[in-house]
């Protein structure tokens, strides 16, 4: 693979990042997932401002020009020779004196890598629900992916344990939040649902979309808070994420659900936006 690194394409196996990195000591960074789709980095403007906010609430200190990031994204594409793909953005606060005290730190790391798409079209996936960790109650770093991702990995533990594809997240009160990967929505009486951002589920990028497509296709939508054991009553479950779009849910624990027409609609509605958004041209 070839990866961008501090402004540099080099060999993925020539990459160097200091073991004084702050991303590697403290998790002192964040990360974005990015659909690549015929070369384009699909809903880039949401990606951009998602980072944007991230760089602010860490206060870093990023000299370089965040405007051509998209380009970067473009070229990672071509170079890699993934027209369709996902690039994964990691920006570190760099190096660092020990010590949690960022003072002095710098300048950030910036790591690009690609990766191989999701084979289409996704099969429905199975969840466990976490039993071991909760998601906290919301904070600053709630609308965007910080790198302490512990509570996740715990879950994604529980669902490997149990060969689930993901694990269901409940907020600090009980209450459906996400996913350890995705956000999470339902159909219940012709309503498509997804749990209210309070509860500290991200804001993803493909989460509103799902949302501006049900205003496209006039389903009705409500963002409402449920606790799981109302949730095994939904007509029927799927997950929005970057990697893989919408992906419906046939399980959650012992309880299985079927996949609806508005689900359907859905799924057919983001493949037609991509392609609207991102349309394919000749691709080195």
């Amino acid at each position: 693979m070839t990866v961008y690194l501090n402004g540099e394409f080099v060999d993925e196996r020539e990459a160097r990042i200091s073991v004084l990195d702050r991303g590697l000591l403290y998790g002192d960074g964040f990360f974005e997932t990015i659909r690549i789709h015929n070369g384009e980095p699909f809903r880039w403007r949401s990606h951009a401002a998602r980072i944007a906010k991230a760089i602010e609430v860490l206060r870093f200190s990023m000299n370089q020009d965040l405007r051509g990031l998209d380009q970067v994204l473009r070229e990672a594409s071509k170079r890699n020779g993934q027209p369709n793909g996902i690039a994964r953005l990691q920006v570190t606060r760099g190096v660092g004196s020990r010590g949690y005290s960022p003072r002095g730190a710098g300048p950030p790391t910036m790591l690009v890598t690609m990766h191989s798409p999701a084979l289409s079209p996704v099969k429905p996936w199975t969840l466990i629900t976490a039993r071991s960790v909760r998601l906290p109650p919301p904070n600053p770093m709630s609308p965007f992916k910080h790198s302490n991702r512990l509570v996740q990995i715990l879950a994604r533990i529980e669902a490997d344990d149990q060969s689930a594809n993901d694990a269901l997240l409940l907020d600090h009160q009980g209450a459906v939040a996400e996913t350890s990967a995705a956000n999470i929505f339902w159909v219940r009486h012709g309503v498509v649902q997804t749990p209210p951002l309070e509860t500290n589920a991200l804001p993803g990028v493909t989460r509103a979309l799902v949302i501006e497509l049900c205003g496209s296709l006039g389903l009705r939508f409500s963002e409402t808070m449920m606790m799981p054991e109302e949730l095994v009553l939904a007509d029927t479950v799927f997950l929005s994420l970057a990697s893989y779009g919408i992906v419906p849910v046939e399980r959650i624990d012992d309880t299985p659900f079927r996949s609806t027409t508005s689900v359907d609609a859905l799924r057919e509605a983001y493949e037609r936006q991509l392609d609207r958004e991102c349309p394919a041209h000749s691709f080195p």
